[in-house]
């Protein structure tokens, strides 16, 4: 099932509705269907009715249903109002409900615009900033891995939000669905990749990217908080991500969103894409490009003035251990093997940390209070070097 909304007149609070289904008659006789939809506000109350025309459909026959009405004082999704409708599709055989589907949705205008000072991401005719994080899609915790409730799920989007946060960029995969539904309540924007790798593709290969990005469009076209689609996490080339919008254009051509591609250094690729997507972290180089079609790290201003910039990845860093704590080496080893050293003056190597003596009701040992080194969050016994040597003394009893 396919939920759009078109024709917003956002001052008005109006905007035309309409609802996709396709159908397949799996009664050996011909039946005569007709799609109709229901739209429930989030206090249960009934905001629009409407049906499509009915289908004279023989045995096997599929058919897409399409139905179309006007709802009037609507709430129009956005990051500072994530709100919701139930839309209900029910179709009916000779007035009877034979089959009933849910989908739980919100409606918003939103446009991509180009243009120094003019450009940028616009919802419900309003400019919106956006600034937060580029997340792996297994968006795991420490210590559960991707295995917690959903709930937790809940307690991600409201972390970003309580960060000031609201926008997602899930990196290579696409998301899961109770992060994408979690994030369409909390107002926060997302972008959807679907499975790619650092590079372009050819081949089968590249057929399966196709495949895979088809199929998260159909997955995820009703979730209001995605706004893009990302063909891949680096540079593709302009006929590939060509198919991508035709792609786009053929699966979520009423979603109002928009396909782009992270890195993307093909030339010919500029009036293809629909946003574009840069990691330069406010670079100066950016300032000292001599044309408009120069370019540094996927920018130029040519492609500022054609479609809105997503800033994929500014600041990146990615927390490496030896940042942690005192114990950790001034050096890492590559992928390769080589020892890289960091910059700055090697610390001298930690004196063993001291023995610890605790005094217990018990007769058993207690491990001490991590310590926190500098005030920063993660103690270093959660990667201890060395085990601390702990002796207990004899148990006394309380007074």
């Amino acid at each position: 099932m396919y939920v759009y909304a078109e024709d917003f007149k956002v001052a008005a609070k109006t905007a035309k509705v309409t609802v996709e289904a396709q159908a397949r008659n799996e009664d050996a006789d011909n039946q005569v269907v007709t799609l109709n939809v229901v739209v429930v506000d989030a206090a249960g109350q009934v905001r629009a009715k409407f049906s499509s025309e009915s289908s004279d459909m023989v045995h096997g026959q599929k058919d897409t249903l399409t139905a179309s009405g006007a709802l009037s004082g609507a709430r129009f999704w956005s990051v500072d109002d994530p709100y919701l409708y139930d839309v209900y599709s029910i179709l009916t055989v000779e007035g009877k409900a034979v089959d009933v589907c849910k989908v739980r949705t919100g409606f918003r205008k939103a446009e991509y615009k180009g243009g120094a000072g003019k450009g940028g991401v616009w919802l419900n005719d309003r400019f919106v900033y956006l600034m937060g994080f580029a997340q792996r899609s297994v968006n795991d915790w420490a210590g559960l891995g991707q295995a917690y409730p959903a709930w937790m799920h809940d307690l991600t989007a409201s972390l970003i939000s309580g960060s000031h946060g609201n926008y997602i960029r899930w990196m290579h995969t696409s998301p899961q669905r109770v992060d994408v539904e979690a994030f369409d309540r909390a107002g926060i924007v997302e972008v959807c990749p679907a499975g790619d790798k650092e590079g372009d593709a050819e081949g089968r290969q590249w057929e399966q990217r196709m495949e895979v990005m088809r199929d998260s469009m159909i997955y995820f076209r009703n979730q209001p908080s995605i706004l893009f689609w990302e063909a891949g996490n680096n540079g593709v080339t302009a006929a590939h991500l060509q198919q991508m919008v035709d792609l786009r254009k053929e699966w979520d051509p009423h979603g109002g969103r928009a396909m782009g591609c992270r890195t993307l250094n093909d030339p010919a690729a500029t009036p293809i894409a629909e946003y574009f997507c840069v990691m330069v972290g406010q670079d100066a180089r950016t300032d000292k490009l001599d044309s408009p079609t120069a370019a540094f790290r996927a920018y130029s201003a040519e492609r500022r003035d054609r479609a809105p910039f997503i800033e994929t990845e500014d600041f990146r860093d990615e927390g490496a251990r030896r940042f942690w704590d005192d114990f950790r080496p001034r050096t890492w080893v590559s992928k390769r093997g080589r020892t890289i050293p960091t910059t700055g003056t090697p610390r001298p190597s930690p004196s063993p940390p001291p023995r610890v003596t605790t005094t217990t009701t018990s007769t058993a040992s207690r491990t001490p209070t991590p310590h926190i080194p500098n005030g920063r969050a993660t103690p270093r016994s959660i990667f201890p070097t060395q085990t601390p040597t702990v002796a207990s003394s004899p148990a006394k009893s309380a007074a």
